[in-house]
């Protein structure tokens, strides 16, 4: 018969087998060796941190800043390999061994922060041969990339020079890409130049394509030197922007028009065609908008707002806020500054209301660009925003 006593200790001698396999027969540099054989490589890779947390100058040090080094190459953090390779040999590892794991490092040094692997190269040159013929190649590549790249970006200066701006955006990125984290001069003005000039030139050109320009900021007043010429041509244009407001006008109502019996008749009959030939042409409006209040934690005036300036009709106006330092700010406002406003727009017709059931239509503008000035500070209109 079995006793009591006996039971216990065969119980107890089953669980020490489990109780040894859990708790520590194989150490944290074991466990981190089984897991790399087996392709669990972060795992690993914390085993190895384990360790060595555990044990920094422990037997197998050398052996796992090595092995650190082996895995963090294999994800492709050279530079932190680098560094383990090098606490390796300095633990004890075999020379031979970091060698020819430095040799598998070869090419390029595939990294989001170049500038951070070039120090890294710098702290390890030093170390010995085999590290200092590494450091300098990879160092000498990282300086041929970095020519490569400045030269991208005398590249975009001269595309801007001549007024291409996507491809000096283009070169750009493509310099930015070539050397990650490696600040390269003049970068950075250059980029505040291309969004400054790319708006400023679209609306120079915009203006020479124009077929007419609306000038709402024409002033005439009598006094000294009042001359009558000066005040029959101010008439003059004045009449001007009226008839041609009058021509939108009528060909948003879709009305027949005609310099003669003969083409009223003929547009009678095809509506459209005049029409259609005045909604594709481009045309500016100048004209001049108050001030308003000044915003202080913007340091500057927001003029984007709703603008009924002839011949738009209710035109939406969306600008950037234009900066004026505070002190500036009030000299302008006690001087009534205006700010000045100039845009290209295309025609469109614009349903505003029903009367007895009839559509009345106003003038429309879809601006295509436009820019607003105040004290020698310009800003630009931009459909991106």
């Amino acid at each position: 018969m079995i006793s009591s006593a006996m039971i216990r200790t065969r119980y107890l001698a089953g669980l020490i087998p489990v109780f040894f396999f859990f708790c520590g027969c194989s150490d944290d540099f074991d466990l981190a060796a089984r897991h790399a054989k087996g392709g669990a490589h972060k795992m690993a890779l914390a085993s190895y941190e384990a360790y060595l947390a555990k044990h920094p100058t422990g037997t197998k040090a050398a052996a796992a800043h090595y092995e650190i080094g082996v895995l963090l190459s294999r994800d492709n953090k050279k530079g932190a390999a680098l560094l383990s390779f090098k606490k390796a040999l300095e633990a004890g590892h075999p020379a031979d061994k970091v060698r020819s794991a430095l040799h598998n490092l070869l090419g390029d040094i595939a990294s989001p922060n170049l500038e951070a692997t070039r120090a890294v190269l710098n702290q390890v040159r030093g170390v010995n041969e085999d590290f200092t013929e590494y450091a300098e190649v990879q160092l000498l590549r990282i300086k041929n990339l970095e020519i490569t790249a400045l030269s991208l970006v005398s590249a975009a200066r001269e595309n801007l020079n001549r007024m291409q701006f996507d491809q000096a955006r283009e070169n750009l990125g493509k310099a930015r890409t070539l050397v990650p984290g490696i600040s390269l001069p003049g970068i950075g003005e250059l980029q505040k130049e291309i969004s400054a000039g790319e708006p400023a030139y679209a609306h120079e050109q915009n203006l020479k394509g124009v077929s007419y320009v609306f000038n709402r900021t024409r002033t005439f007043a009598r006094g000294p030197g009042f001359k009558v010429a000066e005040y029959d041509n101010y008439k003059k244009l004045e009449r001007e922007d009226a008839d041609r407001r009058k021509e939108l006008h009528d060909a948003i109502q879709n009305k027949a028009l005609g310099n003669n019996d003969l083409e009223r008749k003929q547009n009678e009959a095809t509506p459209g065609r005049r029409y259609q030939d005045l909604l594709n042409r481009k045309f500016a409006l100048k004209f001049t908008a108050t001030l308003p209040e000044y915003e202080l934690n913007r340091r500057g005036y927001e003029i984007s707002g709703r603008y009924e300036a002839k011949p738009c009709y209710f035109l939406e106006l969306k600008l950037p806020v234009i900066e004026i330092e505070e002190t500036r700010a009030a000299t302008l406002l006690s001087a009534k500054t205006p700010v000045q406003v100039e845009i290209v727009f295309n025609v469109f017709s614009q349903n505003i209301s029903r009367n007895l059931g009839k559509e009345v239509l106003a003038i429309g503008c879809e601006i295509i660009s436009a820019r607003a000035s105040l004290d020698g500070t310009t800003v630009y209109f931009s459909k991106k925003q």
